[in-house]
């Protein structure tokens, strides 16, 4: 008779544990997905003033650049890219043509410019660094440059 109301005893604190750690964890993930989609104030150093950020985990800002074969900006655009791939993010916001290869997608035509992969094409730059990804493999961040330029092969 004792063992059984041991086991019970443990049994009703081991179930309350579990409880109180589901409750616990509940909790702490709310406060953190709030903290996440809040207004912060924050310092700049470099100019002396205070400036608001909105900090929302739904928003990863892109910057898209397009130049021609002669270096002239035929696009610069600030882009939602939340939950978007490379891909996706052009063809949604763009006229684009794309070829698969074993490297991924690559782009053959964007807006006005039409390559042939044979004496042009469209060379893919992340933040200034040459990317050998096609698109499909690019994972976007916040505040990531991507610059397609017109190049001779």
């Amino acid at each position: 008779m004792k063992k059984i109301i041991i086991k019970i005893i443990i049994s009703i604190i081991v179930i309350s544990l579990a409880i109180t750690g589901i409750a616990l964890y509940n909790n702490l993930y709310k406060d953190k997905k709030a903290t996440n989609n809040q207004n912060v104030t924050t310092t700049s150093f470099l100019n002396d003033e205070n400036t608001t950020n909105n900090i929302n985990e739904n928003y990863i800002e892109v910057t898209i650049i397009l130049k021609d074969k002669n270096n002239k900006e035929i696009i610069n655009d600030k882009l939602n890219a939340y939950d978007k791939t490379l891909f996706e993010l052009l063809n949604e916001n763009y006229t684009i043509r794309c070829e698969d290869t074993y490297q991924g997608k690559i782009i053959l035509d964007f807006e006005s410019i039409k390559t042939d992969f044979k004496t042009y094409y469209l060379a893919i730059y992340v933040n200034g660094r040459y990317s050998d990804k096609g698109l499909s493999y690019i994972v976007l961040e916040y505040g990531m440059v991507v610059e397609f330029r017109e190049t001779k092969l």
